[in-house]
């Protein structure tokens, strides 16, 4: 699907052949999240024209109504979705969790992909705010970010934060255990109490100790902190212990171990 006619369609000024066309992949999984992108880079650019206290609501929604137009009946789901993105309301914080022994996938609003690991949780809000696009980790999750230029992607880990445009990456931060950030591709700037803030470069990780204060910046294998989306865990001169705690998680299960 061309870009050229999917803005033919936003913009109301598509034949009808080719809004079936355009419809017929927006029902898709890969057209659902280029729509969410389309509309999102819309609302951008209202926003830099009349900045937030002169935001064209009106024709925000006026473009989403053109949408709905089009896609008719083929999406039961999807104004419900933009609604909550445009409207002027009050937020509500939503919680993703996969249980021990678990994964699962979320993709937001801006068509963000995250992999969520077992025992682990994300925090987001049902529409993100003009600055920024802001959610809570607990446990370890692979993002997959979509690019924003004017709204940089942070994940908030304890008392550490991650900081993107667009990027894939891989986060940790089990409780009483070290922060990891992993990247694969893009850059990322990672920012915690009592040290300098550390820019990634793919094929970089950096481990934070809280309790220390202390970094470490090290070099690891692209993928391999996220090979526990394909069923893959990789280990490297790690400790007993935290290979035990990665089995526990991973497969819902318990060690004892007695010498």
């Amino acid at each position: 699907m061309t870009n050229e006619t999917i803005n033919k369609v936003l913009s109301n000024q598509a034949y009808a052949k080719e809004a079936r066309k355009v419809a017929s992949w927006f029902n898709k999984q890969d057209g659902t999240v280029d729509l969410l992108q389309h509309i999102d880079a819309d609302l951008n650019r209202e926003w830099e024209r009349h900045h937030v206290s002169r935001f064209s609501w009106q024709k925000a929604l006026s473009r989403a109504a053109v949408v709905l137009l089009v896609l008719g009946g083929l999406f039961t789901g999807m104004y419900s979705t933009y609604r909550v993105f445009v409207q002027p309301q009050s937020v509500i914080q939503q919680t993703a969790y996969a249980a021990r022994g678990e994964r699962t996938q979320i993709v937001l609003q801006d068509g963000t992909r995250i992999f969520l690991n077992s025992a682990s949780q994300i925090s987001f809000p049902t529409r993100f705010n003009w600055r920024e696009r802001r959610i809570r980790l607990d446990g370890e999750a692979y993002f997959e970010v979509s690019k924003n230029p004017h709204r940089p992607f942070v994940v908030e880990m304890n008392n550490a934060s991650v900081t993107v445009l667009g990027t894939k990456f891989n986060a940790s931060s089990y409780d009483n255990e070290p922060i990891r950030v992993a990247l694969d591709e893009g850059s990322v700037r990672f920012s915690a109490p009592h040290i300098d803030d550390v820019m990634l470069r793919p094929g970089e990780m950096v481990c934070y100790d809280a309790k220390l204060g202390t970094k470490l910046l090290t070099e690891v294998p692209v993928q391999s902190e996220g090979a526990w989306r394909e069923h893959r865990i990789h280990f490297e001169e790690a400790p007993l212990a935290e290979v035990i705690r990665t089995l526990e998680r991973q497969y819902d299960v318990t060690f004892e171990v007695t010498n």
